[in-house]
């Protein structure tokens, strides 16, 4: 096949592509051999139909079928013949002249991916610094298992509430003297509550109201008057005060179970000491997948930084509708008004499209690495990925994704893989302990 390449762009080309009629007649012949098994042609017993009778009888599927064939040739020539790999074709056209299965005469225009030298990206002047875990974080730790396997017992008689305590309460709101049930009907189950448990602690609505109840015993009243957020999840309430009219009926106490050997085989350990290790070493990768993402993003802006690079046109374009909506999107969420987004068109335009040229730019370096360090995504890391997203779909959405949802996934999932692998190797060269790791410290 003869291919004539047209430089456009940088990142776009023009190639003309003539296929001799050997190499169409082989085409021709596959797709329709193919073909013929599988349809019915009357006179002809299944299978045993002439191929150009059945090229006779299903032309423009088969002509299709014949081009489609040709143009991913071309595409693979295309990176045979120029190194260049193909990022998207945008538009291809098929002369009116060609004659299957004798003649093939297209074009395509195609983009491609951009070409760029890679930095030096294994001694640059940064030095990964772990934070060390102290026996306070693995004590606190500790506490969060106890807390969250606490019991509660009704209190004694004449306990008064305190800080974690259960309080179970009858109340009744009222804003500006009403009611809620009447001011806002869907809010009854907020605005009157019968034998209701409420558990004590900071918070917003209902933990400070239980919260106001610190030294009551069983059977006060008392008056409370409680703020409803802003962002409260009923609007009819959110920002208002309330009074409620609260009656103590009942109050528990919280119980921890003691720290001890007993307590770390619950946790699937032999002794406390064995908890403790287990607790800091989880706490110390923690600690050390947080320097690594760090440490990856200075290396990152560096060679953002350091590398001049062209982007494919379409991805750019794809890119900007999507950072665009995001940001439209964000600023409708904190309170902006419509008119006021479209007022703002020109900013919103030039803040999305730098934030879409560094996430691009960022998303073809990335690619980089993983071919310089011959990082991979297997179909089994890639597939259980995406298994794990549809689950959580289902879970939230009550559904199953639709096809183009579940593509979305796989994509964004690909990427997200090949970030993390990318990040624990290059991190690798700036250990502490790493052999290539320069002497400099990042500040």
């Amino acid at each position: 096949m003869k291919i004539t390449d047209q430089t456009v762009s940088a990142c776009r080309g023009r190639f003309t592509a003539e296929a001799s009629p050997e190499e169409v007649r082989a085409e021709w012949t596959a797709v329709l051999q193919e073909i013929a098994p599988t349809v019915r042609l009357e006179g002809f017993r299944p299978g045993r139909a002439p191929l150009d009778v059945v090229y006779a009888r299903f032309k423009p599927h088969v002509d299709q079928l014949i081009r489609q064939r040709l143009t991913q040739r071309i595409l693979r020539q295309i990176h045979e013949q120029t190194q260049r790999r193909v990022y998207e074709l945008v538009d291809v056209h098929f002369n009116e002249l060609s004659k299957l299965p004798d003649q093939f005469e297209a074009t395509l225009i195609v983009d491609l991916w951009p070409e760029f030298t890679l930095p030096d990206y294994k001694h640059l002047p940064l030095r990964m610094q772990v934070p060390s875990v102290t026996d306070e974080q693995v004590q606190q730790v500790l506490t969060q298992l106890r807390e969250r396997n606490a019991r509660y017992e009704d209190a004694p008689e004449g306990h008064a509430v305190a800080e974690t305590d259960l309080v179970q309460v009858d109340a009744v709101g009222r804003v500006d003297g009403q009611p809620i049930e009447e001011r806002v009907p869907r809010a009854r189950g907020i605005g009157r509550m019968v034998r209701a448990w409420l558990q004590v602690g900071p918070g917003s609505f209902p933990r400070d109201l239980a919260r106001a109840l610190i030294g009551a015993t069983v059977g006060e009243e008392r008056r409370v008057r409680v703020s409803f957020p802003a962002d409260f999840s009923i609007p009819q309430l959110a920002g208002l005060d309330a009074d409620y009219d609260v009656t103590v009926r009942g109050i528990r106490v919280r119980t921890l179970p003691p720290l001890d050997d007993a307590f770390a085989r619950q946790h699937g350990e032999e002794s406390l000491e064995k908890l403790r290790e287990k607790v800091y070493q989880s706490l110390l990768e923690a600690s050390r997948r947080q320097a690594r993402e760090m440490l990856f993003a200075q290396i990152l802006e560096l060679l953002l930084n350091q590398t001049q690079m062209d982007l494919p046109e379409t991805a750019w374009a794809q890119e900007l509708r999507s950072e665009v909506a995001d940001v439209v999107m964000s600023r409708l969420q904190k309170g902006e008004t419509e008119e006021q987004v479209r007022a703002d068109k020109v900013a919103i335009e030039q803040e999305a499209a730098q934030r879409s040229q560094r996430r691009l730019r960022a998303m073809f370096l990335l690619r980089r690495l993983a071919e310089s360090e011959q990082i991979e995504v297997t179909q089994e890391e890639l597939k259980s990925r995406v298994r794990e997203a549809v689950a959580d779909y289902v879970h939230r959405a009550g559904q199953e994704p639709d096809k183009e949802t579940v593509e979305r996934m796989a994509s964004a999932m690909y990427s997200s893989l090949l970030y993390e692998k990318v990040r624990e190797r290059i991190a690798q060269y700036y250990e502490p302990n790493s052999s290539e790791s320069p002497t400099a410290v990042a500040s």
